[in-house]
């Protein structure tokens, strides 16, 4: 679920090494990961491909989307390789709000196969307006998320008649944003968000990855946006 068409070169490279998450029997699915962090070693050099670890210099753009794959797995493994990122300031705090656009990304796909997995009152619950109204205003939020920290990684700016603004939405607005589409989700998953085995085990380890990634300190204090110009 990308903004804009770019060369996704390696995030496809991502995508195609880590394999179907949902195939019990892939070292690298998500039954795997979430193994793995609930024994208390989880794996992450050895669930990177190699074109993350090699000399290569990819764009920033590019790497956000490798990372965006990563985050669709689990957050964990994507701060591993953010943390060798080369890039500061703004770009930087983008790179790192950006990249939990995929950690909502998996967490929107396993509710929706939740949904059309459970039955209520006869019929798949997805079928419920009201739940599909909920799943559609998740959507939006990610494609706006999308869009405002693509364009702030590719140095673009959204607003630029209101200087500071497209920062201060990213660093601002967009880990909010995505904080409470993960929430309103969780609500969705009832109680199979509290359960950490089965396919919808790997939804807390998103919400709960990614809401470190946004907001703990231990990451480093990221620059304080400028106060837009009225």
């Amino acid at each position: 679920m990308t903004a804009v068409t770019v060369s996704t070169d390696l995030a496809d490279v991502v995508e195609q090494h880590l394999g179907d998450p949902y195939d019990t029997a892939n070292p690298r699915g998500f039954a795997a990961v979430l193994a793995a962090h609930e024994t208390g070693r989880p794996r992450t050099g050895d669930l990177l491909p190699d074109a993350l670890t090699a000399s290569a210099h990819p764009t920033p753009e590019a790497w956000l989307h490798a990372l965006r794959a990563l985050y669709r797995r689990s957050p964990g493994l994507g701060s591993t390789v953010r943390t060798g990122l080369h890039e500061n300031g703004p770009r930087a705090a983008a790179l790192a709000v950006g990249a939990c656009v995929g950690a909502l990304d998996s967490a929107l796909r396993v509710t929706v196969r939740h949904l059309r997995g459970r039955l209520l009152y006869g019929a798949p619950a997805i079928d419920i307006p009201q739940l599909r109204e909920v799943l559609a205003g998740v959507h939006a939020d990610l494609l706006l998320c999308d869009v405002l920290t693509t364009l702030a990684v590719r140095g673009e700016d959204a607003l630029p008649a209101r200087e500071g603004a497209h920062e201060l939405a990213v660093l601002g607005l967009v880990p909010r944003v995505l904080q409470g589409a993960l929430d309103r989700l969780s609500v969705l998953m009832g109680s199979r968000f509290y359960v950490r085995e089965g396919e919808t085990g790997i939804f807390q380890l998103l919400l709960n990855g990614a809401q470190r990634e946004l907001f703990a300190p231990a990451h480093g204090p990221r620059p304080a946006p400028r106060s837009p110009c009225r």
